[in-house]
């Protein structure tokens, strides 16, 4: 029997998140000679249309979820830069996922044109919609000579129901979209051939947010933490979810304690292309 293998996604979906976030990640995967798996918003992070209606109308259910503030994960500058600028992450930063595929890591593609706007109304939209968002993607990162992406994951989990489809047309091999628990962990499409749905593990519920971060948020000591990841490691082969702005920053020694924990009970910390491979 293979030692459990863990999965680390780490969602790129602001320029927090691409710098200072993935420097400080590239150099603890080098440190632990790991691969990670990257997912890059090629666009531009938020909708202010999107935040307006958040905030008109506002309701309980983030109440209910256990997680950092903005500025805790992007820190004041991050949140006012993306406020202010809202660059586009991806574009914006050529050079850096250059060198994330260059050092041999899995770099996916995480949405379309805006990750708010995916986030808050793709299930709405008409299937040539979300085709012209998915190759606009897709298309941004081959003309700045990155390798065509083939793993895609959506921004705030949000599925259109065509998604498989559309990404399986593009030549795209799986989708990281779900998070059930008690799920298998990688299972066939039921629309498309050759295809496979991939389901995050290790992540905070409700909510759907990052593990680190809900440990913090959850104020959990180290200690608490490393329970945690044994369990999971006892249940085999797992996908950590997060984000570069938190665990490539101040997360950093904590994603480190995770890893060092995993593999010192004897699993392996690989990019997600070892698990869907046949």
């Amino acid at each position: 029997m293979s030692s459990p293998r863990l999965v680390v996604r780490l969602d790129i979906d602001t320029i927090a998140c691409m710098h200072p976030g993935v420097d400080g990640l590239l150099s603890l995967a080098r440190e632990n000679d790991v691969k990670f798996s990257f997912f890059v918003n090629m666009g531009r992070a938020i909708s202010y249309s999107a935040i307006i209606r958040k905030l008109v109308s506002k309701s309980n259910k983030d109440n209910q979820v256990v997680k950092l503030s903005s500025v805790d994960k992007l820190g004041f500058g991050g949140v006012l830069k993306t406020l202010l600028f809202n660059s586009k992450v991806g574009l914006s930063h050529p050079q850096m996922l250059h060198k994330i595929v260059r050092e041999g890591h899995d770099l996916g593609l995480h949405g379309g044109k805006n990750h708010g706007t995916w986030q808050h109304n793709a299930r709405s939209w008409g299937k040539t919609k979300l085709k012209e968002e998915v190759e606009w993607g897709f298309n941004a990162m081959t003309q700045i000579g990155l390798p065509a992406p083939n793993l895609f994951c959506s921004p705030g989990f949000t599925t259109h129901p065509d998604l498989e489809v559309v990404l399986a047309e593009l030549g795209f091999l799986a989708l990281a979209d779900d998070h059930l628990e008690g799920a298998k962990l990688i299972s066939p499409s039921l629309r498309v051939k050759d295809f496979k749905r991939i389901n995050t593990t290790m992540l905070g519920q409700p909510g759907a947010v990052g593990y680190v971060e809900n440990s913090m948020a959850s104020v959990l000591f180290p200690d608490d933490v490393a329970i945690k990841v044994k369990k999971s490691f006892m249940q085999g082969d797992a996908v950590l979810y997060d984000h570069p702005c938190l665990v490539g920053r101040h997360g950093l020694d904590r994603l480190s304690a995770i890893i060092k924990v995993w593999l010192g009970l004897g699993g392996q910390v690989v990019p997600l292309r070892n698990l869907i491979e046949k």
